[in-house]
């Protein structure tokens, strides 16, 4: 550990250069964008679905494309897909669920390719687009704290 400073706590840019390129190459399994780089990635998403993938994406489930749905759009309803498992796909429910988001179907998908299925692909559509849902969530919850300010709090317990 020749490269670490204790006077600043920290690694020599060398050092660090290194750790990138390694855990770029796969080495570490670690997250090396920065805050701004995730920032602008999540921003060139669909508004309509930025939420669900960055949800999903943050709880370690490995998303491949995704849309908000609707007319024009690649697919009819707000749908994030990825690769995986059938644990992948059950993960990927739970953590939606967790967040109390909208889901209203878990796919599972096999494509054709050279008459060989290929797959799975899984696709987690919700009933709603998350910039609607998440408007409607703050509505909630300001409402919520709205009422929670008129209750009467029950007296202490002798």
């Amino acid at each position: 550990m020749g490269d670490y400073n204790p006077e600043t706590g920290m690694f020599s840019d060398e050092w660090y250069t290194k750790w990138v390129a390694d855990a770029r190459r796969g080495r570490y399994a670690v997250d090396t964008e920065t805050p701004a780089q995730k920032t602008a990635f999540y921003s060139e998403l669909d508004k309509g679905i930025a939420h669900y993938v960055r949800i999903l994406a943050e709880s370690g489930i490995e998303t491949c494309q995704s849309c908000e749905g609707g007319k024009g759009h690649a697919y009819p309803e707000p749908t994030v897909d990825f690769m995986g498992s059938q644990q992948d796909a059950w993960k990927a429910y739970s953590v939606a669920r967790t967040y109390g988001l909208p889901v209203s179907e878990l796919r599972q998908i096999w494509r054709i390719q050279d008459d060989v299925p290929t797959g799975p692909l899984w696709s987690i559509i919700f009933s709603e687009k998350s910039d609607n849902f998440i408007v409607r969530t703050e509505k909630r919850e300001q409402l919520v704290h709205e009422r929670m300010g008129k209750i009467d709090h029950a007296p202490a317990l002798p």
